[in-house]
């Protein structure tokens, strides 16, 4: 589709002085640059709850009230008047704005992924209502083991083994545990009445554990062989000058 994807970068000291930034950022480049845009936002990026009152406002109007300063609204208005000549309106600076905002709503696509896990999803949907009204709401199953294969060999396509034997039994290792913890998570929402999730990002998860646990042992095994193969120097070097 071509679209460019843009998404906020978290990290310990981003407040809402950095997601005003982000937010003034991505509406221009839809609104102002005529860019066609996907704000790609995951509820693991929700530092504060506010930050989805903001989306919701975009998703119903295309716009967050009182976001841009004044000047900044000159710049966007001088960005966007020959575009909005075109299309019959007035040189207002009220009018401009108003196609900016049109422009932000027919140019950037909010894609908001979400953990369907314990209370809060549905806690969301009530506050917020457009996530439900102006949003499609895609559930995402399973993976069936041809995909879990798939990514498994992508993500331990370039970690060295002995063989390629080996590779493949650690990725049908891998394999094994997520589907056998599928079928436990059945077992024990049948037993306890409770559900627990076993999503994809689990298998990533898994994956990433096998591959720093690996590194981590190798690292030993090294650091030990080479204090053997120095200890044994010494000795030999010993011997020699006895």
């Amino acid at each position: 589709a071509e679209f460019d994807v843009f998404t906020i970068e978290i990290s310990k000291s981003y407040t809402k002085v950095e997601w005003y930034e982000d937010l003034r950022r991505v509406l221009k480049l839809a609104g102002a640059d005529g860019k066609t845009t996907v704000f790609l936002f995951s509820d693991t990026q929700l530092k504060e709850e506010s930050f989805l009152e903001d989306l919701n406002n975009i998703l119903n109007t295309g716009e967050v009230p009182n976001l841009f300063p004044k000047d900044e609204i000159m710049q966007i208005t001088e960005k966007v008047n020959a575009r909005a000549k075109k299309v019959g309106m007035d040189g207002s600076v009220a009018d401009m704005f108003k196609f900016f905002v049109m422009q932000c709503r027919q140019n950037l696509h909010m894609v908001i992924a979400m953990s369907p896990v314990g209370d809060s999803f549905r806690e969301r949907l009530r506050m917020f209502p457009s996530l439900v009204n102006c949003c499609t709401i895609d559930w995402f199953s399973e993976w069936p083991s041809n995909a879990l294969k798939s990514v498994a060999s992508q993500f331990l396509a370039d970690l060295e083994m002995p063989t390629e034997d080996i590779k493949s039994a650690i990725i049908e290792m891998c394999m094994s545990i997520h589907e056998t913890v599928r079928t436990l998570a059945i077992d024990f929402k049948s037993d306890l009445q409770r559900e627990y999730y076993v999503t994809p990002t689990s298998y990533l998860e898994l994956i990433t554990t096998y591959r720093t646990l690996l590194a981590e042992k190798r690292n030993a095994v090294k650091t030990l062989e080479m204090r053997y193969r120095s200890g044994l120097q010494q000795i030999f070097s010993a011997e020699e000058q006895g």
